[in-house]
């Protein structure tokens, strides 16, 4: 199983609008980012995030090449001051290539690095040869 996380594209200001939908560069650089991984062979057969708008908009548009047709699933926890010790068992219990949308690669309250402590985890407790872990 590849694990795949994906940080949510630049959103806009909540002063302008309160929900955070991506911005227009936000968009673009999920775009460009879908494309790049479609060149590199990536390919999912899951994809979750985080209920914010942001980063179901990000799905929406990472999972488009990758994972056509696939069902974008909100999976609660993905949020900054979420932990990320929970996931470390959620994803070793998956099977999946998985691209995992979250609203910001620092879901761990006093930690800058979440995403990386998630990837380092999941890959201590796998086989090598089993997973391949991209951040």
């Amino acid at each position: 199983m590849r694990l795949f996380l994906l940080q949510h594209g630049d959103a806009l200001a909540e002063s302008f609008d309160p929900l955070r939908p991506l911005s227009i560069r936000g968009r673009s650089d999920v775009e460009r980012m879908t494309e790049f991984a479609t060149r590199a062979g990536v390919c999912v057969q899951r994809v979750c995030e985080s209920g914010k708008l942001r980063a179901k908009q990000t799905a929406e548009i990472g999972a488009a090449r990758p994972a056509p047709g696939v069902p974008i699933e909100t999976m609660p926890g993905l949020n900054p001051n979420d932990p990320v010790e929970p996931w470390v068992e959620i994803v070793n219990g998956w099977t999946d290539d998985t691209l995992l949308v979250a609203v910001t690669c620092r879901f761990s309250v006093g930690s800058p690095h979440g995403c990386s402590r998630l990837a380092h985890r999941h890959s201590s407790h796998s086989s090598p040869a089993a997973s391949r872990v991209s951040s």
